[in-house]
């Protein structure tokens, strides 16, 4: 599933045991402190009640079957209407919240609540619009693929870094590489590879939001420009298409399997200031890799 963590959200992780019959507050992103007024493992812990109006606690004590995932928390909270959050101020905030179920381990669910603020959503919303747009206005596209090619790609890094100029946007630039791939071209040809390229764009794309673009940066390699991008969670985003394509091997006409692993490196994008070259700087890091490695993840930013 993917989770929209975007710029400017607040991000509760909650956790529901069931075992213990609770409900609690595991971590809060940044923005969510700076929201709150919490500090970032304040509430660690705490029962999801502490920040919750009467009314809505009275909810969640009512309607949550602990042992029926059909009426757990996620469920519950995506019926209530007019939810809102008590700030360490004490005043009451509304919220258009959005909730995802990420993980279940040893008896507990656990559980993603993003908090939407309205005027920043319209406002990035209308930003977002502007900047698929102009996307869309010089895409030339990959003439085995028809995914946006590589000088397709870097004009829409050129037309993020502008729009970033004039705004609290952040994003990032990915390249996503097929590992082994020379290999795999000379074993199965490139009209088998071709294929494996476009099954690998259709497993990442579950990891991806609309606004995000992908295209062809070279052979094997695929390009990933995320879009107003929570600062810190494009390795979440990453790491998870990273998983979404080596959990799904690639089943071709006469039935046989061909697994694959990809690895990425990301770079931040620079609207104002330094002049880089995100592509060349992540097509370097991936160039430094040993020819064995593969499902690594890079961070350009440290040591490259």
């Amino acid at each position: 599933m993917s989770i929209e963590y975007r710029n400017n959200d607040a991000v509760l992780t909650i956790c529901q045991n069931n075992k213990a019959g609770s409900v609690t507050i595991s971590e809060l992103n940044y923005s969510a402190s700076e929201l709150l007024g919490f500090g970032s493992y304040e509430l660690a812990d705490q029962p999801l009640s502490t920040i919750l109006p009467q009314r809505i606690a009275d909810l969640l004590n009512e309607y949550i079957d602990f042992e029926n995932d059909t009426n757990d928390v996620g469920s519950v909270l995506s019926k209530v209407q007019s939810f809102s959050i008590i700030g360490k101020n004490g005043n009451e905030r509304a919220y258009r919240i959005k909730i995802y179920r990420i993980e279940c381990s040893g008896g507990n669910s656990y559980f993603s609540i993003v908090l939407h603020d309205a005027p920043v959503i319209r406002r990035n919303e209308a930003l977002r619009k502007v900047i698929r747009d102009n996307f869309r206005g010089h895409e030339s596209l990959d003439q085995n693929t028809s995914l946006p090619n590589r000088s397709s790609l870097i004009k829409d890094i050129e037309v993020m870094k502008h729009h970033m100029n004039n705004s609290d946007m952040l994003s990032c630039f990915a390249v996503v590489q097929i590992d082994g791939y020379d290999k795999l071209l000379a074993q199965n040809g490139r009209e088998v590879c071709n294929e494996l390229v476009k099954y690998s764009v259709s497993m990442a794309k579950r990891s991806l939001r609309p606004d995000d673009v992908i295209g062809i940066v070279g052979d094997g390699r695929v390009g990933v420009l995320l879009v107003d991008i929570n600062n810190g969670s494009e390795r979440l985003v990453l790491n998870r298409l990273r998983w979404q394509i080596a959990s799904n091997p690639y089943v071709g006409e006469n039935g046989r399997q061909v697994g694959l692993t990809v690895s990425i490196s990301f770079c931040g994008i620079s609207g104002r200031g330094k002049e880089v070259n995100e592509m060349d700087k992540c097509e370097a890091a991936l160039d430094k890799l040993h020819g064995d490695a593969t499902n690594i993840l890079i961070d350009t930013s440290i040591n490259y």
